[in-house]
């Protein structure tokens, strides 16, 4: 224990190193054993990561597009192909450093070109496969939020004015970093993540809306804690090291139209604030996430296992994709 101990204040630990591919975009998140101090720098072919220690890893591997070097203090990751751009971002509890690498070259026509695309919009259903979420008897907040993304996600494919996608279609479990990682992938423009809540009291009941934010309430973190698949102690700061690429104001204006768009049909809006959600906060977009009920409360519980609910629920937030302005969020 002695020798253990002595060695993590002299060395870092990398735990591990997952990364996500789609298309002309990777996602690395790289697992620390404890909070570091480092540097960030970027050329043609790769990403260099300085730590103030030197590092102790098992994960230094050949990836499908890319290979790790470690020397010292030093992480650098190898890349194929030229780079067009790398930005990086820290989630604490587990702290990770995800690095976000696109290999896309534009070309002058392309630039011009994408001033007239449709808006891309990625709908999110919470859980998945191994993860349930919040259970009650039979009833499986995964399920749930599932056909609540396919009814929003026909709505607005019908529209027509859209790209649309999901993050899943199926019973498949996704990775929180995997889910926004997709969604920055495709240039989604909006991120809709969609959750079903649960509480201690049977009394809590209506719908939640939060957008990412580093200022948060208590309640708010207890969200985190749940959504997130951690445990967060209030009495310990979160500390984000976000890019300024993220649009928290953008998310809160979406937020409140959502917020009325529930009201408009006569379901309750307990609270639409900011949190520390790690699913948003990998994102590079307008990013929400909607808690449609609580599975613990006798009444949302008999909404949610409702087709004509879950369709005034997609359509309430189709509607506020509709009114939302997207000129703000270029």
């Amino acid at each position: 224990m002695i020798i253990e101990a002595l060695s993590l204040t002299i060395f870092v630990l990398v735990k591990d190193i997952k990364s996500f591919e789609f298309g002309e975009f990777t996602r690395i998140a790289i697992e620390m054993r404890e909070k570091i101090d480092f540097n960030f720098s970027a050329g043609e072919k790769y990403i260099k990561i300085i730590f103030n220690k030197d590092i102790i890893t098992s994960k230094a591997k050949k990836h499908k597009n890319f290979d790790i070097e470690i020397k010292g203090k030093v992480l650098k990751i190898n890349f194929g192909k030229q780079i067009s751009f790398a930005k990086y971002f820290v989630i604490p509890f587990p702290y990770k450093i995800i690095v976000d690498v696109s290999f896309a070259q534009m070309e002058i026509e392309d630039i011009i070109q994408s001033g007239e695309k449709k808006p891309v919009i990625v709908i999110d259903p919470g859980h998945g496969g191994k993860d349930p979420g919040a259970v009650f008897g039979n009833l499986r907040e995964k399920d749930i939020t599932l056909k609540t993304a396919k009814l929003l996600y026909e709505l607005i494919k019908e529209d027509g004015k859209f790209d649309v996608f999901m993050t899943r279609d199926s019973d498949k479990f996704l990775e929180l970093e995997e889910r926004s990682a997709l969604a920055n992938s495709l240039q989604c423009d909006v991120f809709i993540s969609i959750h079903v809540n649960s509480a201690p009291s049977y009394h809590a009941h209506g719908t939640e809306i939060f957008y990412f934010s580093k200022n948060y309430s208590k309640y708010a973190m207890k969200v985190a804690s749940k959504e997130n698949g951690i445990k967060l102690n209030e009495d310990f700061p979160i500390v984000f090291d976000i890019s300024t690429d993220f649009k928290e104001d953008e998310s809160k204006e979406l937020a409140d139209l959502i917020a009325r768009e529930f009201w408009n049909k006569g379901e309750k809006v307990r609270t639409k604030e900011g949190a520390p959600l790690y699913v948003l906060a990998g994102t590079y977009c307008t990013a929400v996430l909607v808690e449609i009920g609580f599975i613990t409360n006798l009444l949302d519980r008999e909404k949610l296992q409702s087709e004509s609910f879950l369709k005034k629920i997609a359509i309430a937030i189709y509607n506020a994709i509709r009114k939302y302005n997207f000129k703000n969020s270029i």
